[in-house]
């Protein structure tokens, strides 16, 4: 088990241990006691998606009302806030050692009255916010001038490769954090990653040029390094080289973020804001646009191999659901975007089945490999 403690820091005269938010959840996962196993298997997932979205925060900054809130307002369910609660009581209890402290930070009741009224109301769309709009530039999310008040061009370089793995092969945080060296493979410049999924008919997933290009910018900087962790995505700058970089205080609440994922998290919120996107960007959002992306692109008829690369999983069923909700839609929707639909859909594995959304262009990326599978 990886160590809680990262650091002390000193109050006064007295020694406080600081403890990771991701930390805590490892100590949570392993120690917590739940009421039955039911809730055991609904809380879990709520407070790894948390801990994964604050990763680098220290704990007590992070069970906090604002970032409850922030993540409540993503997951309007009274199974988030009684999970949140739980894991609230756990940190201070077993994790910090407090004998006393606050109650939970937010008004319970008043939520939860609010998620029924709205459920009752129809007023809750998360497929709406979680999905970009069918014209969204996937291309933006690589744009300079997104990155340029970072300065350093080895975290810019390290961002838009962690955002160019997870778009190119619908990853999340959880994929992201045990992608290791050998995981990644690079062939005349084309890079291809093992599918984690497990699955036979889809060992490899291999990603176009123009990701191919970004992802290997990075592949070269990390061989260039020795770290004592074979993980692929590690800190490739010094906390010198972040000394006098801030993020935009307006956008980013939280503590100046240490390791690659809050970078990644910031530099997305940061896009998200001057984009002004309904939806919230994140790795996690990232992965379920790739897959309702690719299922617009071939007019819902590559389903048969997203099954084949990922198997029946929750975030396929999601994507599937939504086109199909949208179905009757699309059609009149895309007459009025610049986009070129997908008539001639070509079923053959040689051909990329994901792409960045064709823009007046009909240009075919090859794959170079019969064994592997191009989702961007």
């Amino acid at each position: 088990m990886k160590k809680t403690i990262r650091k002390t820091k000193k109050q006064g005269d007295v020694l406080i241990k600081v403890i990771t938010t991701r930390a805590a959840y490892l100590r949570y996962k392993e120690e917590a006691e739940f009421q039955s196993e039911g809730t055991k298997k609904q809380y879990r997932p709520k407070i790894d998606k948390f801990s994964a979205n604050h990763s680098d925060t220290n704990v007590d900054e992070a069970i906090s009302a604002e970032i409850f809130e922030l993540f409540i307002s993503e997951d309007k369910t009274e199974i988030t806030l009684a999970a949140l609660e739980h894991f609230y009581h756990f940190v201070n209890i077993h994790l910090l050692k407090k004998d006393h402290f606050p109650p939970f930070p937010l008004n319970k009741l008043l939520l939860k009255q609010n998620f029924r009224k709205q459920n009752a109301e129809g007023e809750i769309d998360s497929n709406k916010k979680l999905y970009l709009p069918h014209d969204f530039d996937f291309t933006e999310l690589f744009n300079d001038k997104w990155y340029e008040h970072l300065k350093d061009r080895q975290i810019i370089i390290a961002l838009k490769a962690c955002i160019a793995v997870c778009l190119g092969a619908a990853f999340d945080t959880s994929e992201i954090e045990s992608l290791t060296i050998g995981d990644i493979a690079v062939n005349n410049n084309l890079v291809k990653v093992k599918n984690p999924y497990q699955n036979f008919n889809t060992p490899w997933i291999s990603y176009n040029e123009e990701l191919s290009e970004i992802i290997n910018q990075f592949y070269k900087v990390r061989l260039s390094q020795e770290h004592e962790t074979d993980l692929f995505f590690v800190n490739t700058w010094s906390s010198k080289d972040t000394r006098y970089i801030e993020p935009d205080k307006e956008i980013w609440k939280l503590k100046k973020p240490t390791y690659i994922k809050g970078w990644v998290s910031y530099i997305l919120s940061f896009i998200s804001h001057h984009l002004q996107l309904e939806t919230r960007l994140t790795l996690v959002r990232l992965k379920d646009n790739a897959i309702y992306q690719y299922l617009l692109r071939t007019n819902g008829s590559g389903i048969d191999r997203l099954i084949r690369t990922y198997g029946w999983s929750s975030f396929v069923i999601k994507a599937v659901t939504k086109y199909y909700e949208e179905e009757t839609t699309i059609s009149a929707m895309t007459m009025n975007l610049d986009i070129i639909p997908s008539q001639d859909i070509d079923d053959s594995e040689n051909n990329y089945f994901f792409q960045f959304p064709q823009r007046k262009t009909t240009t075919k990326f090859l794959m170079r490999s019969t064994n592997s599978l191009n989702i961007y």
